[in-house]
């Protein structure tokens, strides 16, 4: 082999070794940026998220102790408005039934003043 071709095989490796060593750098340069990249930005959703969080463990805490107590009263209130109305209406019902008994007990005793009257008519 000539000088030149020696020359020119070394130059070759040299630089196949120098774009392997770029590569290799720029490799680590761009997973170093976006390792940081990653961490800022994880650091920025924690600070954005960390009130959202905060917000809705409170709407929980609400929702527990508040609402679902509310609620609960709330049934408990239909349950006895349930429970007099069931009441009520038992006791229109019977009124209901009174009624029936007393409208035709109501018109004989009508009957019975009209015939009353015709009978002190024809005394007098």
């Amino acid at each position: 082999m000539s000088n030149e071709e020696l020359l020119l095989a070394i130059s070759n490796l040299l630089e196949e070794k120098l774009e392997q060593k770029l590569d290799q750098k720029l490799d680590e340069k761009l997973d170093q940026r976006l390792k940081e990249f990653e961490e800022r930005i994880d650091q920025k959703f924690q600070t954005e998220l960390q009130p959202i969080k905060e917000e809705i463990h409170a709407i929980q805490v609400h929702l527990e102790t508040v609402t679902d107590r509310n609620i609960a009263i709330l049934a408990e209130n239909h349950l006895n408005l349930v429970r007099k109305l069931n009441e009520n209406a038992q006791i229109t019902d019977t009124q209901f039934a009174y009624q029936i008994k007393v409208n035709p007990l109501t018109d004989e005793v009508e009957k019975l003043k009209k015939e009353m009257e015709l009978i002190k008519n024809k005394i007098a």
